[in-house]
């Protein structure tokens, strides 16, 4: 969640909806819980891990890269190492849930889901049958070639993700190896709420490149 800005504009513009956002990284936690607590009280914002399990897990936290500090607030630590060298850690048991477990109160058929777990997805894939069963919409991170050790590729998680019924309805070029996707559910009642947004988001975005443009047709 790092400091769960998509919980609480979430919650801000949709006052009555459980609004949940999990940072692993206690340093980061740290910084944010306060200011939340006075901000965003209806923000569960929780110092925890998602994994496939419940219990404790190791974090890997980056704090220098190739002997220069980084500190501890960075946003790239990982239940996973990298496979670039040059990096060193401090590691912390930290306390996980698996994603079913974690929401197992909830009904999840309007739930929607930002992922971003610095190569950790096949965890949180591995805990959340019953959730990726269910949720309407997801917006998630992934690498298209390996960055960290044992992590699940993009094709991956793409397959997985179609055993839930869920398919991808756009995405971006945020790197050369990384990039944000869009999935929702193949269900005609998400389909006819969430492809005009698609549709709109898209043109929007054209119309910053080439304002004179024809759009989206």
């Amino acid at each position: 969640a790092h400091e769960a800005s998509f919980s609480t504009s979430l919650k801000s513009r949709l006052p009555t909806i459980r609004a949940m956002a999990f940072e692993a990284n206690p340093h980061i936690y740290q910084v944010h819980v306060e200011r939340l607590r006075q901000s965003a009280p209806g923000v569960d914002y929780r110092n925890m891990a998602i994994a496939s399990r419940d219990g404790f897990v190791p974090m890997h936290i980056p704090i220098k890269q190739g002997g220069t500090s980084i500190g501890p607030h960075n946003g790239i630590g990982s239940l996973l190492r990298r496979i670039r060298p040059g990096f060193e850690y401090e590691t912390l048991s930290v306390p996980a849930l698996s994603l079913d477990n974690a929401l197992s109160a909830f009904a999840m058929d309007r739930s929607v889901a930002w992922i971003d777990v610095e190569g950790a997805q096949g965890e949180i894939l591995a805990g959340g049958r019953h959730f990726f069963s269910k949720v309407a919409a997801i917006y998630i991170e992934v690498e298209r070639a390996q960055v960290w050790s044992d992590q699940k590729l993009d094709s991956e998680i793409a397959a997985s993700l179609a055993g839930h019924s869920l398919v991808p309805v756009m995405r971006d070029n945020l790197a050369s190896r990384q990039y944000n996707e869009v999935y929702i559910r193949a269900d005609g009642a998400v389909a006819e709420k969430a492809l005009p947004v698609a549709s709109r988001y898209i043109e929007q975005l054209r119309r910053l490149i080439d304002p004179h443009g024809p759009g989206v047709v």
